[in-house]
């Protein structure tokens, strides 16, 4: 099951170019978070696409997993 709370930690990290101790990150953190505070309809649209793709990508995934299962039966590659 997708964890919101984990992929709103991780959302600065996967907008911004180089590791979580770089300046890109902490400036995108910082502006996150005041989008969250200054435009929270806006912060949580993107929030809520970008939930629902990761829903719609584990769906799929599920899925090709169980017609995988059910088609050779032992569920090996």
């Amino acid at each position: 099951m997708v964890n919101p709370k984990r992929i709103e930690q991780k959302l600065p990290l996967l907008i911004s170019n180089g590791p979580s101790i770089g300046f890109d990150f902490q400036e995108k953190e910082w502006w996150l978070h005041k989008m969250k505070r200054q435009a929270p309809d806006q912060y949580e649209l993107h929030r809520n696409k970008i939930l629902s793709d990761f829903e719609a990508l584990e769906r799929d995934v599920l899925a090709l997993r169980q017609k995988k299962l059910s088609g050779n039966g032992n569920g090996h590659r």
